[in-house]
């Protein structure tokens, strides 16, 4: 198994009992940002509704820019700023997305 920065490339460290800076944003076709900073250089993201995603200091995401993220599925992203928060806008439809910093 590759090891890269504390994290393996097949897995995620599991949660300790509390939600650790874990953050839920309502999704839907008006971009919607985490209330916090993320305070990573990674996350985890899992969405319920295809959608796109930014980061930045005061984000707004647009429909087809920004990294996709797949519906229903997990996505590791990288290269976050500690000041940065995520922002989601799906092209139809809403749904949720799940953030887990540092996972």
């Amino acid at each position: 198994m590759k090891k890269m920065a504390n994290y393996s490339t097949d897995g995620m460290r599991v949660a300790h009992g509390t939600a650790e800076g874990q953050q839920t944003v309502s999704v839907s076709t008006s971009s919607a940002a985490t209330s916090n900073a993320i305070g990573s250089d990674t996350c985890v993201v899992y969405a319920s509704v295809e959608c796109f995603a930014v980061a930045g200091d005061n984000p707004t995401a647009t429909v087809a820019a920004g990294t996709p993220i797949p519906a229903n599925g997990l996505i590791r992203l990288y290269g976050l700023q500690p000041a940065d928060k995520l922002a989601f806008i799906a092209a139809s439809g809403s749904g949720s997305a799940y953030v887990r910093p540092g996972a």
